[in-house]
C-alpha cells in the first residue's frame, strides 16, 4: 500500500469473519475523540493506542455500561440470553469456540483463550517465555505436573474459575486438590476458597489429617492459615478428648500448642501428665527421634514447675520412659523447687504491697536468660495463635512516645525517638483454666465460681456474672479473677453458685503415666546430688470490693486430678504451706477465652499490675467473652461450656 492512497484499506481484528468490513459510526454515539480520528485508526485498525489517556473510560462509556448492565434481562420476559459467565464457560472453555492457544495436559486438548487465561500470573509468565521471541506467539503448551495432588478434575475447575464458573459443590469435594492446583496456577481465589473450606470442617476427630497435609505440602499462606486454625482449636478443645487424638499429628505443632498460655489444662500439674502421656505414647510406638525431641523440649522448658508442690515435684521426678530416662531432667525441677523457696521469701518479708519482683527496661533481657513480660497496659486483643502471639508481644512493651497523656494528648510528635519499655521478671506466672457450664441458664446478676487455687500464698478463683443490657437487649457476660477471703468465715451467699466439676471422669483422669520401678530406682540414687543455689465489643475493666460472706469453706479448692490418678501433690501441702497475710498485693493477670464469634481465635484481655485486696476481684465486662440470644441462651452450635486460660503474677 503506498503513502498516496486515498482510500487506506483496514485489516479485521484477529477472529472476526473475512470479507470486506464497513465501519459504521452511530452520530448519537460519536464523541470528540473518534470524531477527530486521523485516516488508519480507530477501532478496527491494527494499532491501538492504549496510552494512559485512554485509562479511564469516558462518562458517556459508563453510562453506556451501566445502561447495558441494566438491559440484560429482556423486559417483556420473552428473551432467554444467556449471561457473559455463562456464555464464556459454554462457548469458550466447553466448546473451545475461536480458540487461540491449545493446552494439553492428563492426555487431553483444551483449546482456550489467552485473554481468559491472561487473568492468571502463572499463565500471564508462561505466555512471555521465552522472552528473546516475542516475535513468535506459541499456540500450542504441553502442562505436566509433578504434584499428585494436582488431579486432572481439579485443573477443569480451576480453569473454569478463569472462565467465570465457579462449582463449588464440586470444589468442596475435593479441596486438597484445589489447593494444589490454585497454588501452582496462581488462582488465588480457588486457594482461598478452598483453604476456608478445609477450616470450617476442621475438628479433633480429622485434625490430624489436615495438619499433616499443610505442614507436609508446604502450601505457602494456605498452609500457615490450616496450622494456625488447627493449633487454635487445639487449644482450646484438645486437651479434653485425652492423647490418643494426638497420636499423628507433627511433634511441632504438639510443643507449640501444649506449652502456651492460653492452652486449656485445668493445672500445671495436668497439663505436665498431659505431656509425659504424648512423649509415652510416642516412645512406645517407636517414633522418631524428631517426632519426640520437641514435645521434650516444651515438657523441660516451657512448663512453671514452681507452682507446684514439692509432693508433686518428688512424684515427677520418679517418671521415666520405657529405656529408664526421665521425661523431666531433675535438675529442672530442683530449680523449680528454690523457686518456690525464692518466692516465698519475696511474699513473706515483704511490707508493702509489691514484692520487688520486676524490672522495668528500655530493652528487654538477653535472649539466653529466661523471662517473663508484663502488661504495660490494659488491652483486649484477639486472633489465631500466630496473630495473638504478634500482639501479646507488641502488648506487653509499650512506647512512651505514642501513649496518651492529659487531656487525650499524644507526645508523638514531640519525642519521637523514645524507646519501647519493657516490664518483666524471672518468676514464672500462674496458670490454671476454668470451663464453666450452663451459662446460659445463669440468671442475671447472679454469680458463678469456678474452682479455688492457692497461689504465693493466696487463693484465687475465676468467677462470672451474666448482665442484661436494657438498651440492646441483649446480654453481656463479665469475668473477674477474685481474691479469696480466707478469714475463715462460714457463711453462704445467697447470690453465689459454685460452678461443677466440668471434668470429672474425664479421659485424662483415667490413668497416669507407667512407672518403670527398677529403673527409676537406680537412677533416683544417682540424681541425690546437692541441689544447687541458683535462684532464678465494648470492654470495660471493673474492680469489686466483695463482701466477706464467701469464704473457702463455700467453694472447692483445686483438686489437680480426679481420684483414679491423684497424686501425693492434691493432699494438703505439707511443705512450702504460708498464707499472705498483706491485706492488699500487686498482681498482673491475663484472661484467655475462645472466640463465640470467630472460631477458633482466642481473645485475650490484659491487665497491667493492679492492687487486690482480701475479697477483692479485678475484670472485665465484655461482648468479646459470649454470644447471646435474646432470651440469654446460647446459639445453635456454641460450645455449651465457657472456658477461660488464667495467667497471673505478683509483682
Amino acid at each position: 500500500m503506498s503513502a498516496s492512497s486515498s482510500t487506506p484499506r483496514r485489516r479485521p481484528l484477529r477472529g472476526s469473519a473475512p470479507g470486506n468490513l464497513t465501519h459504521y459510526r452511530d452520530p448519537e454515539l460519536s464523541s470528540p475523540l473518534l470524531g477527530s480520528e486521523t485516516p488508519g485508526s480507530g477501532p478496527l485498525s491494527g494499532f491501538v493506542d492504549l496510552s494512559l489517556k485512554e485509562a479511564s473510560p469516558s462518562k458517556s462509556t459508563a453510562q453506556t455500561t451501566q445502561a447495558d448492565s441494566n438491559t440484560c434481562s429482556c423486559p417483556y420476559g420473552c428473551c432467554k440470553t444467556e449471561t457473559v459467565s455463562d456464555y464464556f464457560y459454554k462457548r469458550g472453555f466447553l466448546e473451545g469456540a475461536y480458540s487461540d492457544v491449545r493446552v494439553m495436559a492428563f492426555g487431553a486438548t483444551y483449546r482456550l483463550h489467552r485473554l481468559v487465561l491472561d487473568r492468571s500470573d502463572y499463565f500471564q509468565s508462561l505466555f512471555k517465555w521465552p522472552a528473546d521471541d516475542e516475535d513468535h506467539v506459541h499456540e500450542e503448551y504441553v502442562l505436566e505436573f509433578d504434584d499428585p495432588r494436582i488431579t486432572q478434575h481439579s485443573f477443569e475447575l480451576a480453569i473454569s474459575r478463569l472462565y467465570g464458573v465457579v462449582n463449588a459443590a464440586e470444589e468442596a469435594k475435593i479441596p486438597y486438590n484445589m489447593i494444589a492446583v490454585g497454588q501452582y496456577l496462581a488462582i488465588n481465589e480457588a486457594v482461598c476458597t478452598a483453604t476456608d473450606c478445609i477450616v470450617k470442617n476442621m475438628n479433633m476427630a480429622n485434625i490430624s489429617d489436615v495438619i499433616r497435609f499443610a505442614v507436609s505440602s508446604n502450601y505457602g499462606a494456605a498452609s500457615e492459615r490450616i496450622i494456625q486454625n488447627g493449633k487454635g482449636i487445639l487449644s482450646t478443645d484438645g486437651w479434653e478428648v485425652g492423647v490418643e487424638p494426638w497420636d499423628d499429628l507433627p511433634a511441632t505443632v504438639i510443643a507449640d500448642v501444649v506449652g502456651e498460655d492460653y492452652f486449656f489444662v485445668p493445672s500445671e500439674w495436668d497439663r505436665c501428665i498431659f505431656i509425659i502421656k504424648l512423649l509415652e505414647r510416642r516412645i512406645e510406638a517407636n517414633y522418631d527421634e524428631d517426632e519426640i525431641a520437641p514435645i521434650r523440649t516444651t515438657l523441660n522448658e516451657k512448663l512453671h514447675y514452681c507452682h507446684m508442690s514439692p509432693e508433686q515435684l518428688q512424684e515427677l521426678e520418679s517418671f521415666t520412659d520405657i529405656y529408664g530416662n526421665p521425661y523431666i531432667d531433675p535438675q529442672v525441677l530442683h530449680k523449680a523447687l528454690w523457686q518456690a523457696v525464692y518466692l516465698q521469701r519475696l511474699v513473706l518479708s515483704s511490707r508493702t504491697s509489691n514484692i520487688a519482683s520486676t524490672v522495668t527496661s528500655a530493652s528487654p533481657p538477653t535472649p539466653d536468660s529466661k523471662w517473663f513480660r508484663i502488661p504495660i497496659k490494659d488491652a483486649t486483643i484477639s486472633g489465631l495463635p500466630a496473630e495473638l502471639d504478634r500482639k501479646m508481644a507488641d502488648m506487653l512493651s509499650s512506647s512512651p512516645a505514642t501513649g496518651p497523656v492529659e487531656n487525650g494528648k499524644s507526645t508523638q510528635d514531640e519525642s519521637p525517638k523514645l524507646e519501647r519499655l519493657y516490664s518483666w521478671t524471672s518468676i514464672p506466672p500462674f496458670r490454671f483454666s476454668i470451663a464453666f457450664a450452663n451459662v446460659s441458664d445463669l440468671l442475671t446478676e447472679k454469680r458463678v465460681y469456678g474452682t479455688t487455687f492457692w497461689y504465693a500464698g493466696s487463693y484465687w478463683n475465676l468467677y462470672l456474672q451474666k448482665n442484661k443490657i436494657q438498651l440492646k437487649n441483649t446480654y453481656q457476660i463479665g469475668a473477674y479473677l477474685h481474691r479469696a477471703n480466707n478469714s475463715g468465715s462460714t457463711s453462704s451467699s445467697k447470690y453465689s453458685l459454685t460452678n461443677p466439676n466440668v471434668f470429672a471422669g474425664n479421659v485424662n483422669y483415667q490413668s497416669m503415666p507407667k512407672k518403670h520401678h527398677d529403673l527409676v530406682n537406680a537412677r533416683m540414687e544417682r540424681n541425690m546430688a546437692p541441689l544447687g543455689s541458683n535462684l532464678h465489643g465494648a470492654e470495660e475493666k471493673e474492680n469489686v470490693q466483695d463482701d466477706s460472706s464467701l469464704s473457702l469453706n463455700d467453694l472447692s479448692l483445686n483438686d489437680s486430678s480426679a481420684p483414679s490418678s491423684r497424686s501425693p501433690g492434691t493432699e494438703p501441702r505439707s511443705f512450702l504451706t504460708y498464707e499472705d497475710q498483706r491485706n492488699v498485693i500487686m498482681v498482673y493477670f491475663i484472661m484467655f477465652t475462645p472466640s463465640r464469634r470467630e472460631k477458633p481465635s482466642i481473645t485475650s484481655f490484659l491487665s497491667v499490675p493492679n492492687d487486690f485486696h482480701k475479697s477483692q476481684s479485678w475484670g472485665w465486662k465484655s461482648n468479646s467473652i459470649c454470644v447471646f440470644n435474646e432470651d440469654g441462651t446460647f446459639p445453635e452450635g456454641h460450645d455449651k461450656h465457657l472456658k477461660f486460660m488464667i495467667v497471673l503474677g505478683n509483682v
